[in-house]
Parts: C-alpha cells; structure tokens; sequence
C-alpha cells in the first residue's frame, strides 16, 4: 500500500472510530490525512472496504475501534460479516473455555460465558487503547513480544489468580 493510502487508512479508521461513518465526510478524511480530495478516491474505497472485513483484534486494532463506534450507533453502517466476525471470535473463546472446563482445568461451577466476557473486555480495552497504554507503560499490545507476554501473563492470572499459593 502506498504511503498516501496509509495516511488516508489511518485517518479514515481514527475518524471513524471516533464519530461511526455517519459522521465523517470525505473533507474531514482529507484534512486528518493532508490528501487533497483529488487523490483521495482510491484510498478512500480502500479504507472503506477495510473496515467492513472481519476484523482480527490484536492484528487490525483500528477495525475493532471502528466497530465499537458502530455499536454505539446500533451497527447502523456495518455489514453482517463483520458483526458476525466480533461473534465467532467470542464463540471459538466460549467453546476454548468450555472445553477446558470439561477437562477439570477451572474451578467447579465457574461460569465460561462471564470468563469470555471478562477475558474480551480486558482484550478489547488493551487493543481500543494500545497507544495511551503505550505512552503510560512503555508497552503495546502491538509489539509481538509484549502480546505474547500479556497473552501468558492473561492466562496465567485467569487459572492461578494473583494470591500466593499460601500452602507453599
């Protein structure tokens, strides 16, 4: 993708993220990206393409935004696919759960629906605020080595909790 396609991209996906599509006009968009309106056509169906694809929270954090705007407008402007990505993802989560509850690996009468949702609200905030969380700890979600830190760390904290072992 050329520069200028990625600075429209950026643009769009923040400007969206921030007001749902219903809110941003192509003026606004070239503006954020400083892309006079003539060249802005083919990014501009770019960027919204894009932001209609299923999206992979950790991989396009910008799409997650852009659905969550939406879902405060009622998914008014979504299409169907990407709605039914958010569930799939939570489904696949849901039965990963289940299947470690039916294995004896967490606690007898432990609800897999609230872990799912506690573990997508921690997921979701670390993706929808990866930048501020970057500029207060000096790490990201969107570096590799720290996502495979977090994911482990997530893990961890949800089969063993923070408490010391207080028999050992």
């Amino acid at each position: 993708m050329s520069e200028t396609s990625e600075r429209v991209l950026s643009a769009a996906t923040r400007l969206f993220a921030e007001r749902g599509y219903e809110g941003i006009s192509v003026r606004a968009i070239c503006g954020a990206s400083s892309v006079p309106r003539p060249g802005i056509a083919r990014s501009w169906r770019r960027a919204c393409s894009c932001s209609r694809r299923r999206p992979s929270r950790l991989a396009e954090p910008g799409l997650l935004s852009i659905l969550h705007a939406e879902f405060q407008q009622g998914f008014r402007n979504c299409g169907e696919e990407a709605i039914a990505g958010l569930v799939e993802q939570n489904q696949i989560l849901i039965g990963f759960l289940q299947a470690a509850a039916d294995a004896g690996l967490l606690r007898e009468g432990v609800d897999v629906d609230m872990v799912a949702g506690a573990l997508n609200e921690r997921l979701n905030t670390q993706v929808m605020y990866a930048d501020n969380i970057h500029v207060l700890y000096g790490q990201s979600i969107k570096a590799p080595e720290y996502r495979h830190h977090w994911t482990r760390q997530t893990i961890d904290l949800l089969l063993y909790g923070a408490a010391r072992d207080p028999k050992g």
